[in-house]
């Protein structure tokens, strides 16, 4: 089997059971919609920090530093504490593929009357204004050459996109520009819907 073909049958089973998990988590969620779990902004918060316990050793290869900053504003929110974190944790990596050595990510929390605000900075090359859409597609994946082919298979942002509208949010992807509007990085803000009544 020559390696185009390889390639494409390794994508056919991969959409297959993705095309399944998928379906199995919207079922899932559906299934509690009548009661979803509530969880506080900060909660998410804090779970995010643990998580990005994981990331030390390639933040500390590339000389990564990471600041996580949230307002006094922490609404409670509908939602599955567990995949808001994995929608985080996923974009983090992406940010940390695409770091170069030496800068920052930020992760911002914030909240208004309506939506909570999740926003991860990278100073990364940024993203074709092209492609700004495309990204959140499935299989789509552009690494930095250094990269050897196999180690992302073009989900992870699919996912992301998936778990945030099975939670009526929203996520999207900008690129952050200087005064010169030159790209300083990609911008990925990610919106959820606070309860009714909640404490702002």
């Amino acid at each position: 089997m020559d390696i185009a073909l390889s390639h494409f049958v390794i994508k056919y089973f991969m959409a297959k059971s993705i095309k399944t998990y998928l379906k199995t988590a919207a079922k899932d969620y559906s299934s509690r919609s009548v009661n979803p779990p509530v969880v506080r902004a900060s909660t998410i918060l804090f779970r995010t920090m643990q998580e990005l316990r994981k990331f030390q050793k390639r933040f500390e290869q590339k000389l990564l530093t990471i600041d996580v900053r949230k307002c006094e504003n922490q609404p409670l929110i509908f939602g599955h504490e567990g995949r808001i974190v994995q929608v985080i944790d996923n974009i983090v990596d992406n940010a940390v593929t695409f770091a170069p050595t030496n800068s920052k990510i930020d992760i911002t929390l914030c909240a208004n009357t309506t939506n909570v605000k999740i926003a991860i900075d990278d100073e990364g090359p940024g993203i074709p204004k092209n492609k700004l859409d495309s990204i959140f597609e499935r299989f789509y994946s552009e690494r930095p050459p250094a990269e050897k082919f196999g180690l992302h298979s073009g989900l992870g942002l699919s996912i992301c996109k998936q778990i945030v509208e099975a939670h009526n949010g929203k996520i999207f992807a900008k690129n952050r520009t200087d005064y010169r509007n030159d790209i300083r990085g990609a911008r990925f803000i990610i919106t959820l819907p606070i309860m009714n009544n909640s404490k702002v």
